[in-house]
């Protein structure tokens, strides 16, 4: 991996962590700051989109690929969110790392877990995949 390649990589993971514990935290919970995050990782997702050649290629995926994840975790995020209200009623919990949300004082359930750790996966996992298909498709 050459330098640039490495500078891609480290800076779609990073904004992909950024955008995530922005969008999960509590003040993110305004329709306004959602889409503005939503936006600006849109823009990110095309810069990754167009800076895609063949210097950013590795042996299994392409570096700028991981450009799209910051869109891809926030979209994640906000799909389920969305859904979890449909269900619940209510916002998931934003207090991540226990099953007892003081604050809220109440009890998380999986859906309180996933909304928060499948974002992360997806948005790291999916532009490797979405590699595999457009190899399988060209």
């Amino acid at each position: 991996m050459n330098e640039e390649q490495n500078k891609i990589l480290i800076i779609g993971l990073i904004l992909t962590v950024i955008s995530i514990m922005l969008i999960s935290s509590k003040r993110f919970r305004n329709k306004k700051r959602n889409m503005a995050l939503l936006i600006i990782t849109i823009l990110i997702g095309i810069a990754g989109i167009t800076v895609r050649t063949k210097e950013f290629q590795m042996e299994n995926f392409n570096v700028a690929d991981f450009l799209l994840s910051p869109f891809i975790g926030v979209f994640t995020f906000l799909f389920l969110r969305k859904r979890y209200y449909l269900k619940y009623k209510t916002e998931p919990t934003f207090y991540w790392f226990s099953w007892y949300d003081p604050i809220e004082k109440r009890k998380q359930n999986w859906f309180d877990v996933a909304i928060n750790v499948l974002p992360i996966l997806i948005a790291v996992l999916l532009p490797v995949l979405i590699y595999y298909i457009l190899e399988l498709l060209s």
